[in-house]
């Protein structure tokens, strides 16, 4: 069991889901009464789908995990590949079937999005510079699958999803940065400039960090902002300033809990 817990990444697909339902809430204007079993089978089809997307790239990058990331459960031994590739298939299949009880548009969506990750996942280690920008559009599309569920943008706080969505991609993009860092061992088919990647890196995480404040104008309550200055800008500093790879991963996935707090307290303190 552990070990399908870590081949289905839950840390990273679980929290995936609470911002997509937030875009949905915030997009809808709050008008989720006729709408919340539909919600419901999106986010289970999100769920699924990223579960999915996690099998199918253990199974994929056994060659270069096991330079990388002998430990992992499909690299290891401990996940036969075929069971990985198995599991792979049904839970894009689940992505599938939930989505098409979301309702139609959603599944075109949800089908796009997965034959996206689909062909990222077999070609992303020949993607070069390009790789960490391509993996952050593909977690960004998160926000128009919500605008698809949520039948539009006519919420109050639309300009603020643009800043989130921003922020997410900027964001994502110096994590994934840093992640070829860690991984240029075994990924790189040519040698990787550590020096630039980390600078970049750095760069995108502050950028994110300050895209988030113009979203203070879009209808968000009087302590969005001082929240973000003292919650998120401290997880951003921290990403930026340590020297250690292992902190900046951990200072980012702060970064999105403290921003998955302020985004979900400040509606329902608040109103929308």
């Amino acid at each position: 069991m552990r070990a399908w817990l870590e081949l289905l990444r839950l840390q990273y697909s679980l929290p995936f889901v609470w911002p997509f339902a937030l875009t949905v809430w915030y997009a809808s204007g709050g008008n989720l009464s006729a709408g919340r079993a539909s919600l419901a089978w999106a986010c289970g089809a999100l769920m699924s789908l990223l579960c999915g997307t996690y099998c199918l790239n253990d199974v994929l990058d056994v060659r270069f995990d096991a330079i990388n990331a002998p430990g992992r459960p499909i690299c290891s031994g401990r996940i036969s590949r075929r069971a990985g590739a198995v599991a792979a298939l049904l839970f894009f299949a689940t992505a599938l079937g939930l989505a098409g009880a979301a309702g139609v548009k959603f599944f075109i969506a949800i089908f796009g999005l997965a034959a996206a990750l689909v062909e990222y996942n077999f070609f992303s280690k020949r993607l070069g510079p390009c790789k960490p920008f391509v993996a952050s559009l593909l977690v960004t599309m998160i926000y128009p699958l919500a605008f698809v569920q949520a039948g539009g943008v006519v919420g109050p706080r639309a300009g603020a999803l643009y800043c989130f969505a921003a922020w997410m991609f900027l964001t994502v993009c110096g994590y994934e940065m840093f992640k070829d860092i860690r991984d240029r061992r075994g990924d790189s088919q040519s040698p990787l400039n550590v020096k630039r990647y980390w600078a970049l890196g750095n760069v995108c995480i502050a950028t994110g960090a300050v895209v988030l404040l113009p979203a203070a104008v879009f209808a968000m309550s009087p302590a969005y902002l001082p929240a973000v200055i003292a919650l998120v800008f401290p997880a951003a500093a921290w990403a930026i300033v340590t020297r250690r790879l292992r902190n900046k991963f951990i200072a980012v996935y702060a970064e999105f809990l403290a921003m998955g707090l302020i985004t979900t307290l400040d509606p329902v303190l608040f109103g929308l």
